[in-house]
């Protein structure tokens, strides 16, 4: 057991050496391995099967290697895989995609692990995980980030549970599943005005409906904004953890209520609910634990790097690498010892 331990212990330090002397690469392979899932997921979902087997994955392999290039290469080659299925399904729907990801690449590209966590809660809903992105945003970076991300998360979670059917409200969308045959069958013969007449009603049957969708997206942006500003608070000078800890805990509660107190408060479902549907209390909580994990991955990962130790014999003068400094311990009677901090 010892040295099972003491195996992963050293894997892990050379999984976080190389991040913290490879830092650039490691986050375009982290960025370009997600964006790569997500439009592997998207595509595993799609009712058509646009593509064939051996077709996808080159693309998917050809988007992965483009995206540890550069994100932005990566990022294209995305866009370029998921427009042609969009395009069979709903050349509307596809102008609608390309609008978005075209003209709004730059605050994309500049916060892209945020919007590929916003562009996947419809399939983290599915794992009852719709709390994550505004807990996750606001402890890692901040209360500003935290509500928009928390906003566009809850806004996209609706817009898209209405376009296979669902009712856009939050708890329905992390309660059920939903069926992408719908999504073909809904917009596969609509012209452009019934395209935009599908994506808009479920937002307005009536005004009470209109009044759960703006609370249930304000509390998201709120659960986002006050996780950030609990974790960048006075507390977390004193007790960085505790800072964390109280933030993911005021975040999830705000979450938790926008799932099943403004429902009840507008009188379109009883407290009943809460007992029907414990898989979405369990599920805001586990997004309360990965928000933390998150935070100590990161934390731990962003640490200046470790100095090693290299032994050499005596009388052996160490060339001095540029742009690296070194310092030169007290000579032995045996050997030297150079400690060599790496960049």
């Amino acid at each position: 057991m010892q040295n099972k331990t003491t195996y992963l212990h050293h894997g892990w330090q050379q999984i976080a050496h190389f991040y913290q002397t490879h830092r650039p690469l490691a986050e375009n392979i982290l960025l370009s391995a997600a964006m790569t899932t997500l439009v592997g997921l998207v595509l595993h979902y799609e009712a058509t099967s646009t593509y064939p087997p051996e077709w996808l994955t080159v693309l998917l392999l050809a988007t992965f290697g483009l995206g540890v290039r550069s994100p932005a290469w990566g990022y294209a080659a995305a866009i370029a895989v998921l427009a042609w299925p969009l395009w069979t399904l709903s050349p509307y729907l596809m102008a609608l995609f390309l609008a978005v990801t075209v003209l709004a690449h730059i605050p994309i590209l500049d916060n892209l692990p945020w919007a590929l966590l916003i562009a996947a809660m419809p399939l983290l809903a599915q794992g009852y995980l719709a709390a994550l992105a505004p807990l996750a945003a606001g402890v890692l970076v901040g209360a500003q980030h935290g509500a928009i991300v928390g906003a566009l998360a809850a806004l996209w979670m609706k817009v898209f549970a209405g376009m296979v059917g669902l009712s856009p409200d939050l708890l329905t969308i992390n309660e059920r599943a939903f069926d992408a045959n719908l999504l073909v069958e809904r917009f596969g013969n609509a012209n452009s005005l019934e395209t935009l007449r599908l994506l808009v009603a479920p937002f307005a049957v009536d005004s009470t409906i209109l009044l759960l969708h703006v609370l249930q997206i304000g509390a998201w942006a709120l659960a986002g904004y006050l996780a950030g500003r609990m974790r960048q608070s006075i507390l977390a000078e004193r007790s960085p953890w505790l800072a964390v800890g109280s933030a993911v805990a005021v975040g999830g509660s705000i979450v938790w209520a926008g799932f099943y107190a403004i429902p009840i408060w507008l009188g379109l479902a009883t407290p009943s609910v809460i007992r029907q549907t414990p898989w979405t209390t369990l599920g805001t909580l586990g997004a309360m634990f990965i928000s933390v994990a998150l935070y100590a991955l990161i934390h731990n990962l962003r640490k200046p790097a470790t100095p090693r130790r290299v032994h050499v014999r005596r009388g052996w003068t160490p060339h001095v690498a540029q742009n690296h400094s070194e310092t030169v311990a007290s000579p032995t009677e045996d050997d030297d010892l150079i400690m060599i901090e790496l960049d």
